[in-house]
């Protein structure tokens, strides 16, 4: 580990040199762009120096510049990352003030204040097509649930339609549910009278279904299979 100089860099020590990188620009600028990039992405505030950072903000920077270049990680405390971090802040600061982003002032005990010129009018125009983004999302996804509702509702109702006819069906056929759970054919009698209703053919002896009339049935499988066990007329 590498501990920091005395001193502030650029002013009492080379920052290229105190992190062994004298004889490697092009990684040195390498560092200082991540570093950069990682200060903008994280949002810091370019008004204040890195003091007046927020510190979980900072320690955010820190870590993501330590992933991103691992050389920074054998600077104690990051000292390297956060040097590099106060001269982008302050000329970044300078540069704001120069071309009227950024507008000094004074409190009322006389101290510095660096504020935005265009004050908060002009952050809530650059917020304006985000905040209607949003908006347009949001009545996207409500529509997008009320059209899956009906679609649900109208698939529920189809269902218990065909539910419906299907009980329809049975108790023309004459099949009710028995004390087990499972549908019973009723007797002979009853069975001819339901094969008189569906244009079965059945008489007086008992039900005598024809196979072709089991399988025109409009009824599912399992019922047509508890059909079979009525005497069967082979077609």
């Amino acid at each position: 580990m590498i501990p920091k100089p005395y001193g502030t860099a650029g002013k009492h020590y080379s920052l290229r040199e105190a992190m062994g990188l004298k004889d490697d620009k092009a990684f040195y600028n390498d560092i200082l762009d991540t570093v950069r990039n990682v200060v903008i992405q994280g949002h810091l505030d370019f008004k204040v120096g890195i003091r007046q950072q927020h510190p979980a903000t900072l320690g955010a920077v820190y870590e993501l510049a330590r992933d991103a270049q691992p050389y920074l990680s054998r600077f104690i405390n990051d000292w390297a990352t956060a040097q590099i971090i106060i001269q982008f802040l302050a000329n970044r600061r300078k540069d704001h003030i120069e071309n009227g982003k950024f507008v000094v002032t004074t409190d009322e005990n006389g101290r510095r204040i660096v504020k935005d010129a265009s004050r908060r009018v002009g952050r809530v125009r650059a917020n304006v097509p985000s905040i209607i983004n949003r908006v347009a999302q949001a009545a996207s996804t409500r529509r997008t649930l009320a059209e899956k509702h009906d679609v649900e509702s109208s698939s529920d109702e189809d269902s218990d339609d065909s539910n419906e006819d299907l009980d329809d069906s049975a108790s023309i056929l004459g099949l009710d549910a028995g004390e087990d759970g499972e549908d019973v054919v009723e007797g002979a009698g009853d069975a001819g009278n339901a094969g008189m209703a569906s244009g079965i053919s059945g008489d007086d002896e008992g039900a005598m279904v024809r196979a072709d009339d089991i399988d025109d049935l409009p009824l599912p499988p399992a019922k047509k299979r508890k059909l079979a066990h009525v005497p069967v007329v082979p077609s």
